[in-house]
């Protein structure tokens, strides 16, 4: 079995996580701009949501490039999570006087703080080992540029050698060439040698497993859930998928350290 020389990680879900409730965190920060938000839902919010998120995200993939930037991607995304979740023929005038341009930019500001993400449990011993272990880290997201910013809030960034965005590379995941990007910018590593952890079933297990590549799926516990961890739990209900391996599937990220450990002294056997 060969052994483990660089680990990617998928970014939200697996090793960050929302604070809270995408629903509550909407509600909260339009409230800190002045819009009034009491008598709406932090669950029709949360709804509202996932139904703008998988609309444009279906209509306009990646963000929408090369038309779009992502934060215009995230503006329209943003204005149908409050429109959705409006009461019939209710128009946004109902939140208050202050402009959606306003609460918009200090949402999309906000989202790349900590006053959104923090790191999962187990996420800095786990980046820790690998770097003690001199095993090299990547990450591989679909995700924007802020990522950049939010990873050096939480004093992670050192970990990671290279960070793969879909937005930069101009792939984005199902799609295997923002994995082959790995292999581009490692071109003396073979597959074999490559594990992928990530939360989603479709994202980050079936597509690095199509090149050769290792995948392991984590679906944390007690955390709020993501557009891809949905997808997840769905494809396991209508048991999609059927034809590759059984996943590997942990709920903690500690477990992955004895994971690589084994790999490790089974390769020097």
């Amino acid at each position: 079995m060969a052994s483990v020389r660089l680990v990617s990680f998928d970014a939200t879900g697996t090793l960050l996580r929302l604070n809270e409730p995408v629903g509550r965190l909407y509600k909260r920060f339009a409230s800190e701009k002045g819009w009034s938000c009491e008598w709406l839902s932090e669950q029709a919010l949360e709804q509202s949501f996932f139904k703008a998120f998988k609309e444009q995200n279906k209509g306009k993939p990646n963000f929408g490039l090369p038309h779009l930037t992502p934060k215009e991607w995230w503006r329209t995304v943003t204005h149908n999570t409050f429109a959705y979740s409006l009461p019939p023929n209710a128009g946004m005038s109902l939140f208050g006087k202050v402009h959606y341009d306003s609460v918009f930019e200090h949402l999309y500001s906000q989202f790349a703080t900590r006053a959104a993400w923090s790191l999962l449990p187990g996420a800095l011993p786990v980046l820790q080992f690998l770097k003690q272990s001199e095993i090299e880290t990547f990450i591989v997201s679909n995700t924007d540029s802020r990522l950049h910013q939010l990873l050096k809030e939480l004093g992670v960034e050192e970990y990671f050698t290279c960070v793969l965005l879909s937005c930069e590379v101009g792939s984005s995941k199902p799609d295997v060439g923002i994995f082959r990007e790995i292999l581009k910018r490692r071109p003396l590593l073979s597959p074999q040698h490559i594990i992928h952890i990530g939360d989603s079933y479709f994202n980050d297990y079936l597509p690095p497993r199509s090149i050769g590549m290792e995948s392991v799926l984590i679906q944390p516990r007690d955390i709020p859930p993501t557009p891809t961890s949905v997808a997840f739990s769905s494809a396991l209900v209508n048991g999609e998928g059927q034809s590759t391996p059984p996943p590997v599937i942990l709920e903690y990220l500690t477990q992955l350290i004895p994971l690589l450990q084994h790999r490790t002294a089974l390769s020097k056997v």
